[in-house]
């Protein structure tokens, strides 16, 4: 009569058992590589790519002021106005007040930076102390 372990081939078996392990292995970093991905997205969505709520009510009372009309001195008859329009009414007052558009220098170039006389002579101009 044939022992118990002459019917069993223990090499095959030994194989098959191997072949799960590697299998299951495969599967367990295949889940992690999976969780990984789908909680850095989350992280993404949640955290990166959405401002604090402060910011964003911030930004918008900022948008509001800058693009509203209001008294800043009722009293001395002083308004404010929309930022876009005040830019608009400071071009249309000094076109041409400096002699038109500065010439384009070429990227690098240098430029003089000594003060004219007039700017010497401007109120302030002479505040700042030599070690400054």
């Amino acid at each position: 009569m044939a022992s118990l372990e002459d019917k069993l081939d223990v090499r095959k078996i030994a194989f098959a058992a191997a072949a799960v392990a590697l299998i299951i292995v495969v599967i367990v970093i295949g889940l992690l590589a999976l969780y990984k991905s789908a909680e850095t997205d989350q992280f993404k969505s949640k955290v990166v790519d959405r401002p604090p709520r402060e910011f964003t009510d911030l930004k918008l009372r900022q948008q509001g002021e800058l693009n509203s009309y209001k008294w800043a001195d009722r009293a001395a008859g002083v308004a404010a106005i929309p930022i876009d329009r005040a830019m608009d009414i400071v071009a249309a007052e000094n076109q041409g007040a400096f002699g038109g558009p500065l010439p384009a220098q070429p990227a690098g170039a240098a430029t003089d930076t000594s003060a004219t006389p007039q700017e010497q002579n401007a109120p302030g101009a002479g505040d700042k102390s030599p070690n400054e």
